[in-house]
């Protein structure tokens, strides 16, 4: 069989196949065209689907991994609140704790305080009702010993006691020879008065302080730093003055040098009891036992004021008594204690704003040749403000 085409076959092709008109080829690849164009379509789309699967799976893997975290968290918060709960309850005991313990230490100071006091104001109360229990002979014996040391005057009324009780009343005998032994010298040398019983009247009737009392206070109370006396009658000022060399430790130290809340009543440390000072400065705490300065509160009622103007104060040296001729509540902005003065003007200046201060209105005059005494105290109000009195010095005894 001739397999090679002959221009017959040609021929007869060609009038069996007619060649394809230009608009069918056109068509035809238009169709192939557009059949490419699905194709790729359709694998696009199959990627996309393909993507989309991985892309959901990875975001169920990170809800996956999220909700366990979200899981940690919970319990993580769960865990810092019990955590944060801890730490305020151990905080809360803590400090109940240290309150506990402060609460303790300030109790036991308190109480040590509280005996203190107690014990000075049952020896002021000795003191004041001195007189009922030693009969007159033996103020008398007292008061004659005077001139001899205080161990001789309890020895004189020693033997007083012993001859006044008769034979028989032995234990009076030795119960007045026991009181007397007791004694404390000093008050040999003060008696209180010879009625019974005993007032602040009688107590008004004691002999003045004067500078054998202030040595004999330094040898009872062991303390060098006794420098004077101070008495105001009718009330319980009265007390050894002490100084030192600043104004800081009689504030929490007591005449005998021991510890105390109450402290001392003590002179500035910039006066000078050899050098007669313009204005002697004298401080005290304002105790709510009722000791120390607590009484200068009381100058606020103007009879209390009219009827313990007179303040009797001694040093080594010498015996003085002041007239008070001004009280009133400073705050720290006024300089009341001011001790040395550049020239007689500073000082009226002073003298003159002292008056005006005043809550009570009185006759003395004063000026810039007087010398004044200055009693302060804290009025409990606040830390700012003190209560005080200025008195003219109106006798001077030198020894």
């Amino acid at each position: 069989m001739n397999l090679h085409h002959t221009s017959k076959d040609k021929t007869l092709r060609e009038s069996l196949y007619p060649p394809a008109r230009p608009d069918i080829v056109a068509a035809e690849n238009r169709a192939e065209r557009i059949e490419e164009v699905w194709r790729i379509v359709k694998v696009e789309r199959k990627l996309k689907y393909e993507r989309a699967y991985v892309d959901t799976d990875e975001l169920d893997g990170q809800n996956s991994f999220c909700a366990s975290n979200d899981g940690a968290l919970s319990n993580a918060k769960r865990l810092l609140r019990r955590k944060r709960v801890f730490d305020v309850l151990l905080i809360s005991s803590v400090a109940l704790g240290c309150f506990i313990v402060t609460a303790f230490i300030a109790y036991s100071r308190y109480r040590d305080f509280s005996q203190e006091t107690m014990a000075d104001q049952a020896l002021l109360n000795y003191k004041e009702n001195f007189a009922t229990v030693v009969s007159e002979q033996d103020y008398a014996t007292a008061e004659a010993a005077n001139a001899a040391t205080a161990e001789a005057a309890i020895s004189a009324t020693e033997a007083n006691a012993i001859d006044n009780a008769s034979g028989t009343d032995v234990s009076t005998a030795d119960a007045s020879v026991d009181r007397f032994q007791s004694v404390n010298p000093i008050d040999l040398l003060n008696p209180p008065g010879k009625s019974a019983p005993v007032s602040k009247a009688a107590v008004a009737e004691k002999e003045d302080p004067r500078p054998e009392l202030v040595e004999l206070m330094r040898s009872e109370y062991a303390n060098d730093e006794i420098i004077g006396y101070i008495r105001i009658d009718g009330t319980t000022i009265d007390y050894p003055v002490v100084q030192s060399t600043d104004n800081n430790k009689y504030l929490s130290v007591n005449a005998r040098g021991k510890e105390s809340g109450a402290g001392a009543i003590f002179l500035d440390y910039e006066n000078d009891i050899e050098r007669d000072d313009k204005n002697m400065i004298i401080y005290g705490h304002n105790m709510k036992t009722k000791t120390m300065f607590h009484e200068l509160r009381d100058y606020r009622d103007k009879n209390f004021f009219d009827a313990h103007r007179t303040i009797k104060f001694c040093t080594l040296y010498d015996s003085y008594e002041y007239e008070a001729f001004s009280f009133y509540k400073a705050e720290d902005t006024f300089n009341y204690i001011q001790a040395v003065f550049d020239n007689d003007e500073e000082f009226l200046t002073l003298l003159n704003e002292m008056k005006s201060r005043s809550m009570h209105r009185v006759d003395t005059d004063v000026s810039a040749d007087d010398r004044i005494l200055t009693l302060s105290t804290c009025s409990n109000a606040d830390d700012d403000t003190r209560y005080v009195i200025n008195a003219k010095l109106v006798k001077k005894t030198a020894e």
